[in-house]
């Protein structure tokens, strides 16, 4: 059961949506206070795309030894 009340809906992100709603195992119950906060959240575009350092990790892992 994910519960979404109204004074959270300033802290809700696709982010947050995604993971908590993912963690379901059978079912998958939501109830939230705010009409527009939850289809907001999920419209949501992150401003900053996530850098990490996996694309440099892979090629390296996947370069031909000489």
């Amino acid at each position: 059961m994910v519960v979404l009340p109204g004074d959270a809906a300033q802290a809700l992100s696709r982010a947050w949506v995604y993971t908590a709603f993912s963690r379901a195992e059978r079912h998958l119950s939501v109830v939230h206070g705010v009409d527009q906060a939850l289809p907001r959240a999920i419209a949501e575009v992150p401003a900053k795309p996530r850098t990490t350092r996996l694309r440099s990790l892979l090629q390296t892992q996947n370069r031909p030894e000489e």
